[in-house]
């Protein structure tokens, strides 16, 4: 069984991109935590600060 999609990839050099929305103080994000019955949540800053994180203005 597939499991869920993380917000960042093990990959070296593959870039985290936050929309501007999402990273918003205090907000929680949530998404996948690589098993089908799990969901991860983490807070907006805390994703925000992963070393590849970028964020920019993505959505219309």
């Amino acid at each position: 069984m597939p499991g869920g999609v993380p917000p960042v990839s093990h990959r070296p050099g593959v870039r985290c991109l936050i929309d501007t929305a999402v990273a918003e103080p205090d907000r929680p994000v949530y998404c996948g935590a690589g098993s089908a019955d799990r969901t991860l949540q983490i807070d907006s800053a805390a994703l925000s600060r992963l070393p590849r994180a970028q964020v920019a203005s993505l959505s219309r």
